[in-house]
């Protein structure tokens, strides 16, 4: 049976959304599109927290499957399962996704899996931790779920990367952190050491589990085209880095990072962008997103966007972006 949400959780919740405490947006400058084809061969559709399609050279992998934006109470009291319809404009770039990967497994990352799941490739994959594959276990997937966990790369040890069978995707899971959704708060963190018997429908069913990062390699000809840094949540050094000798095949041309990338940044200096060194950067992760799509979005409590975009200016190295819900941006 499903229990009520405590107190301490529906805070907690409440305040990762940023509900009652967060700034409109109204006229935050989001980027919607970029002009012009891009001359690295990227796309990114990005759809809401860390959900974003990419997609390039005959291919695509899907972050972090999450549409649907569920108000604050029915997630404390009601259920939390996916509208197909909010999946539907991006049907389209979904019949391309060859890899799902997956950076946690809480509600608001994984929750649209069985909606997506039918428009996927017969050759996908989701690729994430063993809590994932548990939290699914009864859900009647098409597609695999392919645990990483002993494939974890570390800042010290090189890991395993999974390769698509058609050789056209490889990712390197990186061993990655959670952090509490606010002060002490830090709900739903458990990992699953046994399959769940039912789907998942209320928001504790989405635990955690085991937090990872990516490199995620577009291949042609058996060389790196393109390469994506994804990191969807993020406690800072060493949480989603890896031996620097990794880049000396290719550096990263695009990286998703969570807004908890950007405050780190700004706070210390000492973020793991200083690694990577991305060409380009989308911030994730900044939306209220018990909100609806309708409404002119709001921040969570960790974020301020304004001195945010304002601190990461485009230089000659680098160029930043905010993605709006539905923004289509062309690298």
């Amino acid at each position: 049976m499903s229990r009520p949400l405590s107190r301490r959780e529906l805070l907690a919740l409440g305040i990762a959304g940023g509900t009652g405490c967060a700034a409109r947006l109204d006229t935050f400058p989001f980027d919607m599109t970029t002009p012009g084809p891009g001359s690295l061969g990227l796309t990114v559709h990005f759809a809401s927290v860390c959900c974003a399609i990419v997609e390039g050279f005959g291919t695509a992998f899907l972050c972090d499957p999450f549409f649907t934006h569920i108000p604050l109470r029915q997630v404390a009291l009601g259920h939390s399962v996916p509208d197909p319809d909010a999946v539907t404009p991006f049907v389209p770039m979904l019949r391309d996704v060859q890899a799902v990967v997956v950076g946690h497994s809480h509600y608001d990352h994984v929750m649209a899996i069985p909606t997506v799941d039918p428009h996927l490739p017969d050759d996908a994959a989701y690729l994430g931790s063993q809590t994932l594959a548990h939290t699914f276990a009864a859900s009647d997937l098409q597609h695999p779920l392919v645990p990483l966990n002993d494939q974890l790369t570390t800042i010290d040890r090189m890991g395993t990367p999974w390769l698509h069978p058609s050789g056209r995707l490889r990712v390197w899971p990186i061993l990655s952190g959670h952090p509490a959704q606010w002060a002490f708060f830090h709900l739903y963190r458990r990992q699953l050491h046994t399959p769940r018997t039912r789907p998942p429908v209320r928001a504790h069913h989405y635990q955690e589990g085991l937090t990872l990062a990516f490199l995620v390699d577009f291949m042609v000809d058996g060389k790196v085209a393109a390469r994506v840094y994804v990191q969807s949540s993020s406690t800072g050094h060493p949480a989603g880095f890896f031996p620097a000798e990794l880049l000396e095949e290719r550096g990263v041309d695009l990286a998703l990072m969570s807004m908890d990338v950007a405050n780190r940044e700004m706070e210390s200096g000492d973020s793991v962008l200083h690694l990577v060194q991305p060409r380009h950067v989308v911030f994730t992760h900044y939306e209220d997103f018990f909100r609806p799509k309708t409404e002119a979005p709001r921040e969570i409590v960790k974020v301020n966007l304004p001195p945010t975009h304002e601190f990461f200016t485009d230089t000659d190295r680098r160029s930043y972006w905010f993605p709006g819900w539905g923004a289509k941006l062309t690298l």
